[in-house]
């Protein structure tokens, strides 16, 4: 079966394994790539892929970014 290229809310919640909840935050914060297409959020798969791999943080090395982890772990915090 071919895998969609645009997603809602329910299939990149499970296509990321994060609840729908943690999804909807990251939307609300503007944290990740969405369109709004008469009032429902897709998400474009390769913007997502392109997204996982530009916050990858890699062990060993400083981040530039530690307001976004720490941001990322202040929502998985809220959602538990």
């Amino acid at each position: 079966m071919q895998q969609k290229e645009v997603l809602s809310v329910k299939q990149l919640s499970e296509y990321l394994e994060l609840s729908e909840t943690i999804v909807r935050r990251l939307v609300k914060d503007e944290e990740i790539p969405y369109n709004k297409i008469k009032g429902s959020y897709r998400f474009f798969l390769p913007s997502i892929r392109e997204w996982l791999r530009s916050s990858t943080v890699n062990p060993g090395t400083n981040s530039t970014d530690d307001n976004a982890n720490k941001r990322a772990e202040e929502i998985f915090a809220s959602v538990n």
